[in-house]
């Protein structure tokens, strides 16, 4: 997270949860420091896995990675007095297994750094997450080629839960623009033919929304949520080149932790940009026992977690019939391997050789290699189709 204060205004890069970042501006009163504030992210989760990450604040100057909160001592904490200790994963991200957690108490987050520094969020009681009963999408074939993402959501009478929120999991598969079947190796500077049927072909990239979405039923006679837009997904984007899929899981919210995110997307939205003012009064639900002045940034919630099915969108456009991939053609060049050595450190890649001439043919690593544009060969083990 960083942060920048300009006399009365402080500029704060918040993720705004584990996997979700946004820029907000926040003028809280009676803070003088700004730098190495602790940043929590993550709820606990009652039914499922507790992630919690713990990083510092650092300034908006500092274009460096912010740093994490690394060997501190994480426990999810119940009404009842059992305790959920969680394990560093990696440096600061902590886990708990929280499968079985008893619903009818409340939970906290209790974290002592490696400093000897205490934190603690409010206890808050579970809310109960709806089932996510249906997800769809629509391609919509106008002038300006889009897919909407929906979905809807019910839950029984019983659950007084009204507040929630919707995440994302995207994942999506891509192409480079030509296939190769050989690369150049620049530590020993040789040609070489991929083993084992690899290619740089097909890749696939990941991602959770970023985007706040929120919903609630409150004034509602039923606990029931219909064709709620979630994703809007421009034809043109990578995501839908080729195989594109989503799931969606949703978490309830208590009241208040339904003001905090609305807060964070009303004034985003208003401004229609990641810089804007957030009032005085928002903050989170997290005190520093230690020093009880000290600012915290985050909100801890406590809830159930329902998925909804996994849907898969085949390419709904058609692509461009060609491809703006700059060509370089070398005679020769496979026995060059110096030429050949300045040409992949200045981002070119060999796609073939000719056999007649023995020319090598040259293109932008872009174009060849799927990897560079995010992606990996990580190709997830639900993935419906086979190739890699």
């Amino acid at each position: 997270m960083y942060l920048k204060k300009t006399g009365s205004t402080i500029t704060l890069f918040a993720l705004a949860t584990a996997l979700a970042s946004c820029i907000y501006s926040f003028e809280p009163k009676g803070i003088d420091e700004v730098e190495n504030l602790l940043v929590v992210e993550g709820d606990i989760i009652a039914n499922g896995v507790t992630s919690i990450k713990l990083s510092r604040s650092t300034t908006l100057t500092d274009i460096s990675k912010p740093p994490v909160e690394a060997k501190a001592l994480v426990t999810i904490e119940s009404s009842t007095g059992a305790k959920y200790p969680a394990t560093e994963a990696s440096p600061g991200m902590y886990v708990a297994a929280t499968h079985a957690l008893d619903i009818s108490a409340q939970y906290r987050l209790h974290i002592l750094t490696n400093n000897g520094e205490e934190y603690a969020s409010a206890f808050v009681p579970v809310c109960q997450a709806m089932f996510v009963d249906t997800i769809f999408y629509k391609a919509i074939d106008q002038k300006t080629r889009y897919v909407d993402i929906y979905a809807s959501s019910a839950s029984n009478s019983n659950n007084p839960t009204r507040y929630f929120r919707w995440i994302c999991e995207e994942d999506w598969e891509y192409t480079a623009s030509i296939w190769t079947s050989f690369s150049f190796d620049v530590v020993t500077r040789q040609f070489f033919y991929f083993t084992s049927g690899f290619n740089t072909y097909y890749c696939w990239n990941r991602q959770v929304s970023g985007k706040i979405f929120l919903d609630n039923t409150s004034t509602l006679s039923k606990n029931v949520i219909r064709n709620r837009r979630l994703l809007s997904i421009p034809g043109g984007d990578i995501r839908l080149s080729n195989l594109y899929s989503v799931r969606v899981k949703q978490t309830g919210l208590t009241e208040e932790a339904y003001t905090f995110w609305r807060n964070l997307l009303t004034n985003t939205e208003d401004l229609g940009t990641i810089f804007s003012p957030l009032p005085s009064e928002f903050k989170g639900n997290i005190t520093c026992i230690s020093h009880p002045k000290t600012t915290v940034l985050g909100f801890v919630n406590a809830s159930t977690q329902s998925y909804s099915d996994r849907i898969f969108i085949p390419k709904p456009f058609p692509l461009p019939t060609s491809y703006a991939c700059e060509e370089r053609i070398n005679s020769r060049l496979e026995n060059d391997f110096s030429t050949a050595y300045n040409y992949y450190i200045a981002g070119w890649r060999p796609s073939y050789i000719d056999s007649g001439s023995g020319s090598v043919f040259w293109y932008r690593a872009n174009c060849v290699d799927c990897r560079v544009n995010g992606g990996d060969k990580n190709k997830p083990l639900w993935w419906p189709n086979n190739h890699y």
